[in-house]
């Protein structure tokens, strides 16, 4: 009666871990969202500020944010909880004109240091 060899056994050992490892990356890379990184989320709010800022706060330039656009994921991620009222380049969430323009300068400002 012969048995199963050692070096037989081995070589199935290896071939499952090597399959286990390929299916870990697998699943890794399919199933993890695609975020972006803080420096990207810094640069990208950095040029909106910087557009509003040249554009002297003007609320037709900038574009109208909405809760997906990626400068209000990142504004949240940056500081939580402030950038879903930035609208616009003029409106930085308030009652009054001047409160939202006071409010998206110091929201960029404080995040960002654009506008100080």
């Amino acid at each position: 009666m012969k048995g199963i060899a050692i070096q037989t056994i081995l070589l199935l050992l290896v071939g499952v871990l090597v399959v286990g490892i390929l299916v870990y990356l697998v699943y890794k890379y399919t199933s993890s969202s695609t975020t972006m990184s803080t420096t990207e989320c810094l640069t990208l709010v950095t040029n909106w500020c910087t557009t509003c800022m040249v554009s002297g706060w003007s609320t037709s330039v900038g574009g109208t944010l909405t809760a997906t656009s990626p400068e209000v994921i990142c504004g949240e991620k940056l500081k939580s909880g402030w950038w879903s009222d930035n609208v616009n380049c003029g409106n930085g969430g308030g009652t009054t004109a001047a409160e939202q323009l006071a409010n998206i300068k110091s929201d960029c400002c404080y995040t960002v240091k654009v506008g100080c």
